[in-house]
């Protein structure tokens, strides 16, 4: 019995999962996959924290499947413009996307509706890394050395301070949300783009955490 070479396992065991679009078992038992290049559709602009594991796998990915790996950027929505795309696309096995706490998570709940099934339509293939999320500060706006004197600076001044996140119902704007619900901080948010135009925010002062 021929074995299809993405196998099934639990959806976001990590931080960013590989997934492919899902097929019957037919499509899928291919004893010879891959035979061309595969893309590799990145839902995050480039120079983001999953672009980076994306181009640090690629090459090491690409000589263990003896095929060219291909990012294409589709970034946008918190992700679901690539995961559309992926799940709309022929499930071959040659069209991967990297599912995240909020592609295949959180996106389910925060939008009424989604043009594809966060489950039904697409396949695990193997988890990537977990990763931590990290409070950082910028000391130009709010000048504290620990995380009680930020927490009772902001608690001090509701809806003065600005938090960053790259973007609206991405992983890094749930977890702050969620800090700021537990704390009983009252932040504003400020979704940016992940990458250099972030950081050059940074530099000009505007947010006073991420």
């Amino acid at each position: 019995m021929a074995h299809s070479p993405f196998s099934r396992r639990a959806l976001l065991l990590a931080t960013a999962t590989l997934v492919t679009a899902a097929a019957s078992p037919a499509a899928t038992a291919q004893t010879d996959w891959p035979q061309q290049p595969v893309t590799l559709i990145m839902g995050f602009p480039a120079g983001s924290g999953v672009d980076v594991v994306a181009r640090t796998i690629q090459e090491p990915l690409a000589k263990q499947l003896g095929r060219p790996v291909i990012i294409d950027y589709k970034s946008g929505a918190a992700g679901n413009i690539a995961s559309e795309y992926v799940a709309h696309a022929k499930p071959d096995g040659y069209t991967l996307s990297f599912g995240t706490a909020a592609t295949h998570g959180s996106n389910a709940a925060l939008y009424k509706k989604l043009p594809f099934d966060v489950e039904a339509d697409f396949i695990p293939v193997a988890p990537v890394l977990d990763v931590s999320n990290v409070l950082t500060i910028n000391p130009d706006v709010i000048n504290v050395k620990t995380l009680k004197e930020f927490v009772e600076l902001v608690k001090a001044n509701p809806g003065k301070y600005n938090y960053a996140s790259t973007g609206n119902g991405a992983g890094t704007h749930m977890a702050f949300a969620e800090f700021n619900s537990r704390l009983g901080l009252n932040m504003v948010h400020v979704p940016t783009r992940a990458g250099r135009r972030r950081s050059r925010r940074w530099c000009a002062g505007k947010p006073a955490a991420s």
